[in-house]
This record gives structure tokens, sequence and C-alpha cells, in this order.
């Protein structure tokens, strides 16, 4: 049976935002309170919220707090 190479299908939690990385595509990322999901390929030193690289995933609601209260 042939096998596919499908590549990354998901997302992969990459926590806080490391300028000296570069991130693959699907990578998420936290910077200053909001999620981002990198759309392609990022060299090092381009920080969301570049829109070439990256896609806002998240807003900061109120009290600054991301997601439900709890």
């Amino acid at each position: 049976m042939a096998v596919a190479n499908l590549g990354r299908v998901s997302f992969v939690l990459q926590g806080e935002y490391d300028s000296a990385k570069a991130y693959t595509r699907l990578d998420v990322v936290n910077l200053n309170g909001y999620a981002y999901a990198a759309i392609s390929d990022v060299p090092a030193g381009n920080p969301p919220p570049d829109t070439t690289y990256w896609q806002q995933m998240s807003v900061q609601g109120p009290e600054g707090r991301v997601g439900p209260k709890g």
C-alpha cells in the first residue's frame, strides 16, 4: 500500500515567542497576551503580528484575560 506524507495537519504549541528561533507553518506562539499561528515558515526575528507570517488567533478580553473567566 502506498504511503502519503500529509505534512503537518495540526497546530504545534511553542509557548512564548522567541526572536532567536525560526518557526514552521502551524506553530503557535504567545506574545503580549495574544496567540498567533504561523501561516508559513517564519525566519528568526520576524515577530507577530507581521501578517506576512502570522495570523492572530485570540483577542484579549476584559481585564486583559484571554479565554473564559474561571
